[in-house]
């Protein structure tokens, strides 16, 4: 086993970079998973986007029946209308949603040529697409409504089309079982344990290849009385140690850290979640 103990030797030789390595992705671990679970909120709660509605058109029930019910599912943010000013809202992510209603659009939602509203929705905003989803759902809703009952006041159908897409239902949550979810910081934790393995296998292999890569090593190998299959066992061999001991050294420590809001957990699921983490760290090494 000398080709062994040599990968051993390599290793020991540069363990202080690997720990570094180490102590660095638990560190930041242990950051992002403290802020990411702060952020994160495990109960439902409506969002609230920003909007701002822009009406270039004549003041009427339909165009303002968008602002009513926008207010109530969001945030009204009043902007002027002017390019520069819009532009800016937009990019500082002042308000997350933008429509503006053009001259004509409400002679043409009831006509044949139905004129389309211009919107801006903020970059890498998921509000943004709900307002726009809320106001093609008051739109589609109001034509359906003044289509059936063209006779009716159009403030009579606004009223009856924000009353309904206003309906709220309650919602009762249960839980079956003893046990108790899996905490939010050794979930996030486990999220980044594949990222840390890959990093810390590839150091360990690639420490010991590129030493038995060199070439007056290979030539040396060459016309050692070891068998090319031999070396490549034992070194094969000595990789899958030191891909283990990563694999128990991050999640031992990510068990010492979150281990005491585990208690209540079903042990079979952090089972799972260690068992994820063992395949993965065979497919690294």
């Amino acid at each position: 086993m000398k080709v062994f103990k040599t990968c051993l030797l390599i290793i020991k030789r540069r363990y202080m970079s690997l720990l570094l390595y180490f102590a660095i992705f638990i560190a930041i671990s242990v950051v992002i998973t403290s802020v990411s679970a702060t952020i994160y909120n495990p109960d439902f709660s409506e969002i609230k986007p920003k909007f701002t509605v822009i009406n270039r058109d004549e003041p009427s029930s339909l165009t303002e029946g968008i602002v009513t019910f926008l207010s109530r599912r969001g945030e009204e943010v009043k902007i002027e209308d002017r390019k520069d000013l819009l532009q800016d809202a937009a990019f500082y992510h002042a308000t997350d949603y933008i429509i503006i209603l053009p001259y004509g659009f409400r002679n043409d939602f009831y006509g044949n040529s139905q004129q389309k509203a211009e919107t801006v929705i903020t970059t890498e905003s998921a509000m943004g697409y709900f307002a726009d989803s809320l106001v093609n759902q008051y739109l589609n809703l109001f034509r359906v409504y003044s289509t059936a009952n063209p006779d009716k006041d159009e403030t009579a159908i606004a009223d009856v089309v924000i009353e309904y897409l206003s309906t709220r239902v309650d919602v009762e949550k249960k839980q079956f079982g003893t046990s108790e979810p899996v905490n939010e910081n050794y979930r996030l934790f486990a999220r980044m344990t594949p990222y840390m393995l890959l990093i810390l296998v590839i150091l360990c292999v690639s420490n010991i290849t590129i030493a038995f890569r060199r070439p007056a090593v290979t030539m040396r190998n060459l016309s050692a009385p070891i068998s090319s299959k031999s070396m490549s066992l034992q070194q094969i061999l000595c990789y899958g140690l030191m891909s283990l001991a990563a694999f128990v050294a991050i999640n031992t420590a990510g068990l010492i850290q979150y281990g005491s809001k585990l208690v209540a957990t079903d042990i079979r699921i952090i089972a799972l979640i260690l068992l994820n983490s063992f395949v993965f760290t065979i497919v690294a090494t």
